[in-house]
């Protein structure tokens, strides 16, 4: 549930419940960590990965309707170089003049350029605007939108909207002819408040500052509506036509991709969504804009929730030209796709299927009746989260793998509401693609191919030579059995950089339980600096694990069904301790009797839970900004799709506060006071209870940051600090001081 960096905490209040200086050893006799050794873990932080991996991504940006695309790359001497590519040779020369790139002029943040470019759409208060490219004139598209009765909002963490007006997104897409704007209006006026106060804001301000906005919690009888909108820009005012709202939607935006609405390819029609509160019958519904009358095309039903893309996109949903539809299910329990005709909507036929899941669809070649997408669990004998590209005909034949290189292949998509991009995999033409592939141990690699996978030309390697100067340990993707003893579960183990087989480490299980996402990392980058942190806590002296249990996805629907209505074993703990065992068994440098958990957001839910539920596996935890009782989640679309109606009582087990009396071991709460996303009321209503329980904790509350404060320097140095003293039994370099991100 993170998105972006955070900008670094301005300051921290540090409470403490109990000494940190583990037993009662002399103070001589306490193993020392020195600066030098958090400046070994530092180089694994994300926003450092820059630096270790040189053109690991080259960001390549197709030219017009050319085969022909440019990247910038970064020389031998360390300077940015630009490149031009033909695609059909594969030959290369000398790209553009980085200053002129950067004299352009930007886009800017909260505005939307017309594709004739004669028109910017923007926002003034709570209204959609529309102001001529040609002379600057203003005028409102609509008059009607007032506090909480927004247009073109997108109606996620409004506080960080607020403070960070930079990072200002509009809801909408503009037809193709520029005639027309598909937006949304956002009803919030019935949904009851959260409230966050900022006890020490910016500049002079005498006072703490209260924030109240809209946000539902499950059960509550009023969520955030959402409409979509079609505007006629000749006319200068809304096109009216029936439908009624839309409720519990993914909040990026009902318009903006992926969305829940999204313009035909031929531009005569808008196509939505409609799903139920519980996401258990999701509809396909198509909108005439001539007649502005809808149609159902089709509907399909779950008993537990219609998964129409992997996590909340909704990428798995496209729309050709004649108005049919490919359409993801995993009906038959397994994730696949299906042709819909978009006259009758009648099942045409169904386009792949087998014990492995489609991961998102990359271009359809409408002349040649072709689909690309990524899939994974195919290729027998790998690691059944690798994606690989392949190409069949629309009525499912002549299935081929296009990317035959062991790792996880990453090939862009065209865009899910069939808009291509720049940055497409697939050419303009579709004769190339664009593949870059890695997997934990082995750098990224990037090719240019031609349609058929042969590799026309490497385009880069990357470059890992400072890694390697610094000292690094290769990670060790794992597999192991699930606590059923039956289902294969995998991993990746973190060793630091001086790792000695000799001695025994403490471990340390970096914890993220989904169940919209996995935590083990499958490309080489993402492994390696991901933001939740696994090398770099590794290098302090720990063996670090990752583990996707039960209940997460990309792979059968049973498998990521298991934890629905029973949030807390989405990535089942008992899986973890199953093969945090397993591995212990195989490897006896790792000291199965101090072992430690560490989590974000959800994965601060389950770092409680580990040592709150499993008190004598789990010694020492590091939980931020955790929702401990999911069933007062401020985020009501999001818990109510995974886990059901609060009346049917499965949310008496997604609470960690019941089990505060628990506590034997060394627990540190983080959260920011300004989050928005998860509020700040979950960790110090799990505190209430611990201090009712009469148990000793830590506290860290970090003033003027939201949910991403986990990412803070501040909150990092800290967390390193906590293991190393509670679970590594030293003592941590006084003061140190971790480099902002650039």
């Amino acid at each position: 549930m993170w998105k972006t960096l955070s900008t670094v905490a301005k300051s921290a209040v540090f409470a403490t419940a109990i000494s940190l200086q583990s037993g009662p050893c002399p103070a001589d006799a306490v193993p020392k960590l020195t600066a030098d050794d958090y400046a070994r873990a530092e180089r694994f932080l994300p926003w450092n990965e820059d630096r270790y991996v040189i053109n690991g991504d080259i960001q390549h940006h197709w030219i017009g309707t050319e085969d022909r695309f440019w990247y910038s790359r970064i020389t031998a001497a360390d300077d940015k170089e630009f490149v031009i590519v033909d695609a059909v040779t594969g030959k290369q020369s000398p790209g553009f003049d980085p200053q002129k790139i950067a004299a352009s002029p930007p886009k800017l943040a909260g505005e939307v350029p017309s594709p004739d470019g004669k028109w910017i759409a923007f926002t003034r208060g709570h209204n959609l605007w529309l102001r001529s490219a040609k002379d600057g004139k203003e005028l409102p598209l609509t008059t009607d939108g007032a506090e909480r009765y927004h247009y073109a909002y997108v109606p996620i963490d409004p506080v960080t909207q607020e403070r960070r007006p930079a990072e200002k997104k509009l809801d909408l897409a503009w037809s193709t002819d520029s005639n027309y704007i598909l937006t949304s209006r956002t009803d919030e006026r019935r949904v009851k408040d959260l409230y966050l106060i900022q006890s020490n804001p910016e500049g002079a301000a005498a006072r703490p500052r209260l924030y109240a906005y809209p946000l539902a919690v499950p059960g509550d009888e009023h969520l955030t509506e959402v409409l979509p909108v079609l505007i006629d820009i000749k006319a200068k005012r809304q096109k009216a036509f029936e439908m009624p709202p839309l409720v519990n939607i993914w909040p990026n935006g009902a318009i903006r991709s992926p969305g829940y609405a999204w313009w035909a390819k031929n531009g005569a029609n808008v196509y939505f969504l409609k799903r139920d509160r519980f996401g258990k019958t999701v509809s396909v519904n198509a909108l005439d804009i001539k007649n502005m009358r809808t149609r159902e095309l089709f509907r399909e039903t779950s008993g537990t929730f219609v998964k129409a893309g992997w996590g909340e996109g909704l990428e798995l949903i496209r729309t050709l030209k004649n108005g049919d539809v490919i359409w993801y299910s995993d009906r038959d329990g397994w994730g696949h796709l299906y042709y819909y005709d978009g006259v009758t909507g009648k099942l045409r036929n169904r386009i792949t299927e087998g014990r492995w899941v489609v991961r998102s669809i990359v271009r359809i070649d409408e002349r040649n009746r072709r689909i690309y997408f990524m899939a994974s669990g195919r290729e027998t004998g790998r690691d059944p989260y690798q994606r690989y590209l392949y190409v069949c005909n629309l009525d499912g034949s002549r299935l081929r793998l296009l990317t035959p290189e062991e790792g996880d292949h990453s090939v862009a998509s065209d865009g899910s509401a069939d808009d291509y991009s720049e940055q497409a995999g697939l050419s303009p033409s579709g004769r190339y693609f664009i593949d870059s592939y890695s997997n934990p141990t082995s750098p990224p690699v990037l090719v240019l191919r031609a349609a058929d996978g042969r590799i026309v030309k490497q385009l880069e390697k990357a470059d890992i030579s400072k890694l390697r100067d610094g000292g690094y340990q290769p990670v060790e993707p794992f597999q192991v059995t699930a606590a059923d003893g039956k289902t294969s579960i995998f991993g990746n183990l973190f060793r630091p950089s001086n790792f000695d087989a000799g001695k025994k480490y403490p471990v340390i299980d970096a914890n993220y339980p989904g169940p919209h996402m996995i935590r083990t990392g499958k490309s080489f980058g993402l492994t390696l600096f991901h933001p939740f942190e696994a090398q770099s806590l590794a290098e302090l002296g720990f063996i670090v694990v990752t583990i996707d249990g039960r209940g997460t996805p990309y792979r059968s629907r049973e498998f990521s069904d298991y934890a629905y209505g029973q949030l807390s074993r989405a990535s089942d703990l008992e899986d973890h301790i199953a093969g945090i065992r397993q591995l212990g068994r195989r490897y006896p440098f790792m000291d199965l009797s101090r072992i430690g958990i560490d989590g974000v957001s959800q994965g601060g839910f389950e770092a409680a839970r580990g040592v709150l539920a499993y008190p004598d596996f789990y010694k020492v935890a590091v939980s931020a900004a955790g929702p401990h009782d999911n069933g007062r989640y401020s985020i009501a679309w999001w818990v109510e799709t995974y886990n059901g109606p609060v009346d049917q009582g499965n949310y008496r087990d997604s609470n960690n506060r019941p089990l505060a009396s628990n506590l034997k071991g060394k627990l540190l709460l983080m959260h920011g006071e300004l989050d928005d996303r998860t509020s700040p009321s979950h960790t110090l209503m799990l505190v209430d209870a611990l201090i009712e329980a009469n148990k000793d904790f830590d506290l860290l509350i970090m003033p003027n940051q939201n949910h991403d404060a986990f990412l803070t320097p501040y909150f990092i140095r800290k967390k390193w600090d906590y293991f190393v003293r509670n679970l590594l039994g030293a003592e941590p370099p006084a003061g140190y001081r971790i480099a902002k991100p650039q």
